[in-house]
């Protein structure tokens, strides 16, 4: 079987938010010899054969704004850090972890400063860019810390095959090509549990 799917009733406290609805019905899939830019694909035709199905066109009013879902966009987390922050940054900006801390203090931003950088890496991107992603936007190429347990991008062990859907500044899916390799999976859930432990 190369590949399986489940429709299943989920809760999770999540905090209250507009963004967060606790109590969903989930569709989970899993597909074998296929890469997450695969599944990028998939999500694609998936969204609008259902607002093709839903709504009969492709062009779907939200609030004050219009979602055109002929009109997709792939960008990575830090291409879109750079894309709508302020200040005129660039990518290797945000491997210095000063720069990133003084940038989140600027924009008084809530965060940790014992957090790894890929964290608040991931604190910069929901302040600054996330408010923007208005069209069917895929967000990829991760920082590690945020899902350890993902498939390591080829050639940059920092970030990880992870992409994220969001429309009308809210996320709307989630999907990491996931490792398999037991080693990698126990060593990564080491580090979360001391991480945990030490607060």
């Amino acid at each position: 079987m190369n590949r399986v799917y489940d429709l299943n009733r989920n809760f999770r406290n999540e905090g209250v938010s507009y963004k967060h609805n606790p109590e969903y019905t989930m569709l989970e899939f899993y597909q074998a010899y296929s890469n997450y830019r695969d599944l990028m694909d998939l999500t694609e035709e998936m969204f609008k054969a259902v607002v093709d199905r839903a709504c009969g066109t492709r062009q779907v009013k939200y609030g004050s704004h219009t979602i055109d879902f002929d009109s997709w966009t792939r960008i990575t987390m830090n291409e879109a850090i750079v894309k709508y922050s302020d200040d005129r940054i660039t990518e290797p900006d945000l491997k210095n972890r000063e720069f990133v801390e003084r940038m989140l203090h600027t924009l008084h931003a809530e965060f940790n400063p014992r957090l790894p950088l890929g964290n608040l890496i991931g604190i910069l991107f929901e302040t600054v860019a996330e408010k923007h992603l208005i069209q069917p936007t895929i967000v990829y190429e991760h920082p590690v810390e945020l899902s350890p347990l993902a498939k390591k991008k080829l050639g940059d062990p920092s970030l990880v095959e992870r992409f994220e859907l969001f429309i009308a500044g809210m996320s709307w899916r989630t999907r990491t090509r996931n490792s398999m390799i037991l080693s990698i999976s126990g060593h990564a859930l080491s580090r979360r549990s001391k991480r945990a432990i030490s607060g």
